[in-house]
Parts: structure tokens; sequence; C-alpha cells
């Protein structure tokens, strides 16, 4: 197994949410997914599974994902960059290695 899949067998998945990209206009349909505007996208998904977006996991990479991992009751740092890495650090998320990609 890769690293990746190793880990995936201990995460069930009840639900996907995807961001809307520009289609060749160049132009956005709406807000972009990235940074604190994740947060609509998740709450959008969240309210569609009558969930709570704070009783949920979110794992990324990156600081640009602060907002979410902050709105979520169980943040993960996956690979994380120097940023997220000494946030997690601070805060006492978990810090996970999968590998290179």
């Amino acid at each position: 197994f890769s690293s990746r899949r190793r880990h995936t067998r201990y995460i069930s998945v009840t639900g996907v949410q995807t961001c809307a990209l520009p289609i060749y206009t160049g132009k956005s349909i709406g807000p972009l997914c990235f940074g604190k505007n994740k947060i609509i996208f998740a709450q959008s998904l969240c309210n569609k599974l009558n969930i709570n977006l704070s009783d949920c996991i979110f794992y990324t990479d990156s600081a640009t994902d602060l907002p979410m991992l902050l709105a979520v009751k169980n943040p993960i740092a996956i690979n994380p960059d120097s940023r997220l890495k000494k946030v997690a650090y601070k805060n006492q998320w978990p810090i996970l290695d999968w590998g290179n990609p």
C-alpha cells in the first residue's frame, strides 16, 4: 500500500465537496474555494447533510486552509508547509507525514 492508501483505510467518508472552478472563460461562477471561502462550500455541504461543521474533520497541507482548520473539531496537518507546521504544533493538532507525492 502507498502511504496515502494506508491512512485512508482509517477514514470513513460520508460526503465529498468539490469547488466550482472557472470554465474556460476566466470568470468565476461564485466565490473561489480558497482560504476562508472554503468555509462557504463546507457549510453548504454540512447543511445538506444536516451536520455541524464544527463536528467535522478537515485535513490539509497548507496554511492557506487555516480558516477551515479552525472551524472544525478535528483539524489535521498532512505534509504541512512550514507555516502550517508551526500552527499545528502550537495548537497540538495531529501532524501526519504521508511521504512525497
